[in-house]
C-alpha cells in the first residue's frame, strides 16, 4: 500500500532514501527518545539505517504526513506478533502533538488492517507516564487490558 488518506493526515510508505533527513529532524524533538527506543536515530546515517529496517516487508510501517503542508510529522509501525495480533507503535514530533495526528493515524491504520490483512487485534504498549498516548487510547475507545497493554479488536 503506497498511500492512505483521511482527515488531517496521509499515511504513506516510507522511502528510506528520501525520508531520512526529515525523519531525523522530527525524531530529535524533545521527549521522543524516551518513548521510541530503537527508532531514535543518533545521526543521519543511523536514521537511514532505521528507515531501511522499517521498510522490511514483514512490518507494516507508514510515515504520517500532514495533509496541508506535506510534512512528515511522525511514524506509525505495525509489528506482527502472531497471524492475528499486531503490535502498534507510533510517534509524532513535538511541534505536531495534541493536534489529532496520532488518533487519525491509528484510525487509518485500523481501517487498512481490517480491510487488507488478516489481523484481528491491534495491541499497544503505553508507558505509565505517557499521558498523551493514554489520552489517544481513551479518545479512540481502545481498552486497557492489563498493565500498560491496550488492545483493540478489529475483526
Amino acid at each position: 500500500m503506497e498511500k492512505l488518506e483521511r482527515t488531517n493526515v496521509v499515511l504513506e510508505t516510507i522511502h528510506e532514501d528520501d525520508d531520512a533527513e526529515e525523519y531525523y529532524q522530527i525524531a530529535q524533538d524533545s521527549g521522543i527518545q524516551e518513548y521510541v527506543g530503537f527508532m531514535y536515530p543518533t545521526d543521519l546515517m543511523h536514521a537511514q539505517e532505521i528507515l531501511d529496517f522499517l521498510s522490511d516487508p514483514r512490518l507494516i510501517c507508514f510515515k504520517i504526513i500532514e495533509v496541508d503542508t506535506g510534512d512528515m510529522v511522525g511514524i506509525i509501525l505495525g509489528d506482527p506478533l502472531t497471524s492475528t495480533i499486531i503490535d502498534i507503535s507510533y510517534f509524532v514530533g513535538a511541534d505536531y502533538r495534541g493536534q489529532g495526528y496520532c488518533s487519525s493515524a491509528v484510525q487509518q491504520l485500523e481501517e487498512y488492517l481490517r480491510e487488507d490483512t488478516c489481523f484481528t487485534i491491534m495491541r499497544f504498549f503505553v508507558k505509565e507516564d505517557n499521558e498523551e498516548s493514554q489520552n489517544v487510547m481513551s479518545r479512540l475507545g481502545i481498552e486497557r487490558r492489563f498493565g500498560n497493554v491496550y488492545m483493540l479488536d478489529i475483526d
